[in-house]
């Protein structure tokens, strides 16, 4: 049986090796940020046109101010930091990936700052924050224990009246359909399982984390289907707003 260290290492292993030895260009462009982070091929593509309207659209939901303290989960080599707008006074982005994150700080700007953590050491910052966000992390964690913890580390460290979100999630009740595409993807069934051996892909539903987020004690919660243009896996993933 796989353990819930080895599920992480195996996702680890993959985040890590996007970055290792990769040469990119000295004005760190968005292709080469979104190329490290994984949104550069097959159904998951994302155009920089496009990533900087999501981004910019995300910005507009949680209403970002450029006096708040923000904190990103799972940034990676920071594509979606660099396209925030307003861009606040400080901007902390923690990834359990060192080369992500010897990436992240080859181009950061003054504001910025990255830490290789895991996603639930982030009470280790020892730090609170009007903003958290975490994009296109939460389909990796290896049980629902350690998407428990998670989420009440996060909500420990927004201040009182900040705001969370939580973007990308897989929707379990389009899991069927999302599959059989990947396998289409990937050339079969077959193939798929022996490319992605030891890679699982975790599912949710909106009751499940409405529900998580209520026996939090959070206050609104705002759930809604994912809209990133021309991005073909958008279509099976929903996003979670929330204020403390």
């Amino acid at each position: 049986m796989e353990t819930v260290g080895s599920a992480l290492d195996n996702w680890k292993d993959i985040w890590s090796s996007k970055s290792a030895g990769y040469s990119i260009a000295s004005d760190g462009s968005m292709t080469d940020l979104l190329r490290l982070d994984g949104f550069d091929s097959g159904m998951g593509y994302i155009s920089p046109e496009n990533w900087f309207e999501y981004v910019r659209q995300t910005c507009e939901t949680i209403g970002l101010a450029t006096d708040d303290e923000f904190l990103e989960v799972g940034c990676g080599a920071g594509a979606f930091m660099h396209a925030l707008s307003p861009c606040p006074r400080i901007q902390v982005g923690v990834d359990y990936s060192a080369n992500q994150i010897k990436m992240a700080k080859e181009f950061k700007s003054e504001q910025m700052m990255f830490f290789e953590k895991d996603a639930n050491d982030i009470h280790t910052l020892e730090k609170k924050f009007d903003v958290v966000l975490v994009n296109s992390v939460i389909q990796y964690f290896p049980s629902m224990d350690y998407f428990l913890e998670f989420f009440g580390k996060v909500v420990a460290v927004l201040r009182d009246g900040g705001r969370g979100c939580v973007l990308d999630i897989n929707d379990i009740e389009k899991k069927d359909e999302y599959t059989r595409r990947r396998y289409i993807e990937h050339g079969g069934k077959k193939k798929y399982l022996e490319n992605y051996k030891g890679l699982k892909h975790a599912f949710y539903s909106r009751e499940q984390i409405l529900e998580i987020l209520e026996r939090l004690g959070v206050g609104s919660v705002r759930i809604e289907d994912q809209f990133i243009r021309n991005c073909r896996v958008s279509e099976f993933r929903f996003n979670v707003f929330f204020e403390k």
